[in-house]
């Protein structure tokens, strides 16, 4: 009986370490991804101005092209030289790819709002970023979880990117779900 008994509550015992080890794990990559963007939005802001050239940043599939603008849901991005905001990378000219395999596959994936889904042109002395209108004030770029991810947290949030026409951004906490 004791043996049952014990039994019992070490197997409840593991159901709840299992899930509190879940979600310190989700929450560990939730914070990697936010700080890997965060570096990658700075290099661009700063490299467009040291190189003197222009950066693209857009959601990618397969680290060789851009997502079309249509699509709002990033599950990877890419980071490159773009001159004449394309929006085309040349395999040369690519800083950082960012592949769906260490970020929609760990449950995780970028939403953007209509006026950057194609994705961001950094340009050195230029008074708005390429894809922000004059009339919309801010981008917004969100890290979300998929719908996996969410059952298993208690309280879900994500962060999101506010990205001013300048190509400026701040993060913002926000609670819920995307």
């Amino acid at each position: 009986m004791e043996s049952l008994i014990t039994t019992l509550l070490m197997t409840v015992l593991f159901f709840l370490a299992q899930q509190t080890y879940r979600n310190f794990q989700l929450t560990i990559y939730n914070e990697t991804i936010q700080q890997t963007l965060t570096l990658q939005l700075k290099m661009a802001k700063n490299l467009a101005s040291i190189k003197k050239r222009a950066i693209t940043l857009c959601g990618s599939f397969d680290g060789k092209s851009c997502i079309q603008a249509e699509d709002y849901k990033w599950r990877g991005w890419l980071l490159f030289f773009d001159e004449d905001a394309t929006f085309i990378p040349v395999q040369t000219e690519i800083l950082y790819y960012q592949a769906p395999s260490s970020l929609y596959e760990k449950g995780f994936y970028l939403q953007t709002t209509t006026n950057i889904g194609g994705g961001i042109n950094f340009r050195v002395h230029r008074e708005y970023a390429y894809g922000m209108a004059r009339s919309l004030p801010n981008g917004r770029i969100k890290l979300c979880y998929r719908e996996n991810n969410l059952r298993s947290l208690k309280e879900p949030s994500h962060y999101t990117f506010v990205i001013n026409v300048y190509g400026y951004f701040r993060i913002v906490k926000e609670k819920g779900a995307c």
